[in-house]
């Protein structure tokens, strides 16, 4: 009896996603043992027999038969949104911009991390006091973190607990501000068996002289992986996949493939992560890039400017281009100003 109570407790402390019409729904049980699962009412001994597991902190998901015979499956709602800050200190200010976004724009109550170099974990902390974000937010220090190659690939060591536990999740590059509600885009895409990016520039890149560097067709022609040079890549600055389990094997081979095309080449070059992110999931066909075009702006701000987008319509992220990070914050910073002239313009 105290597992079945530890399973109740577990159910009704979460909120949970029916499955099929994907909607977020909280767990509600009376004291007749009558159970609400949004539209669904079960009994205690339905939710009983439901139980997929005796560990019941590692239940991520569950299904059951009500009413005799329909189905019904749910995943628990735990999302995250990560972040990596590392180097100078206008990214640090970044990440607070954009963290700020998520809580004041986004309406985001749901668990933050920031990965960030050992040295840097301090000074990041007194960066997001002012949040108040308590037990909410999480510092991680990733490693290694010496260079900005580091840097870049560290948004795929995803393998840690507080990572581990979430559902679903989404890395945010430190110059994405949230100036929308996103939770829907995490209840739509919560069953998702593939790794979602917001499709960007042309894999050719527009020449057959070009380098490759940014969607690495390069990289996809010396290993015979067909592709189109006329189709889309992806941006790698926002990456939203279900669960660790789905996405870890590809980010691992991205940070292995990665420091061995450096280290056969003798050297790091400029050009980081991005091309093999494209390469190693186009490859592997784990990349989806329509939906997350649907909730990111690319927003490339024109040179030697701070300028804002004028009258953009707001689809929940947008993400700074084009200039320096110190720029980028100037035009983050005036973005935020302008929402909150917006909304006070709307109440009066």
């Amino acid at each position: 009896m105290k597992h079945f109570q530890e399973w109740f407790d577990y159910l009704l402390n979460f909120q949970w996603v029916s499955l099929g019409n994907n909607t977020l729904i909280q767990p509600q049980r009376n004291n007749n043992g009558q159970w609400n699962l949004g539209d669904i009412c079960v009994t205690d001994q339905e939710i009983i027999e439901a139980c997929p597991s005796k560990i019941i902190e590692n239940i991520q998901e569950f299904q059951l038969i009500h009413h005799s015979w329909r189905v019904a499956r749910f995943k628990r709602y735990r999302p995250l949104i990560y972040f990596c800050a590392f180097g100078k200190n206008a990214i640090f200010k970044c990440v607070y911009q954009a963290i700020y976004s998520l809580i004041e724009f986004g309406q985001w109550r749901h668990d933050i991390a920031v990965f960030t170099a050992e040295e840097t974990k301090d000074i990041l902390k007194d960066q997001l006091l002012p949040l108040g974000l308590a037990n909410q937010l999480h510092i991680i220090p990733v490693s290694p973190a010496t260079d900005i190659l580091d840097y870049t690939l560290a948004r795929y060591r995803i393998d840690h607990p507080i990572l581990c536990q979430a559902q679903p999740l989404l890395y945010l590059d430190t110059d994405i501000l949230c100036d929308a509600p996103i939770d829907d885009l995490f209840v739509q895409l919560i069953d998702s068996d593939m790794i979602h990016a917001c499709k960007e520039g042309l894999i050719g890149e527009g020449h057959f002289d070009s380098g490759g560097y940014w969607y690495g067709w390069r990289l996809m022609q010396e290993d015979s992986v067909y592709f189109n040079p006329y189709h889309r890549g992806f941006s790698s600055g926002a990456l939203f996949f279900s669960n660790v389990h789905i996405a870890l094997p590809f980010f691992e081979l991205i940070i292995k493939s990665a420091y061995g095309f450096m280290q056969q080449q003798g050297y790091k070059d400029e050009f980081y992560d991005q091309r093999f992110t494209n390469y190693v999931l186009f490859k592997f066909k784990k990349v989806e890039i329509e939906h997350m075009a649907q909730w990111l702006n690319l927003y490339r701000i024109p040179s030697n400017t701070t300028l804002i987008p004028n009258h953009q319509r707001r689809l929940g992220l947008i993400h700074f281009l084009n200039v320096s990070t110190e720029d980028k914050l100037v035009t983050m910073k005036k973005y935020i100003e302008y929402m909150h002239f917006e909304r006070k313009s709307k109440l009066s």
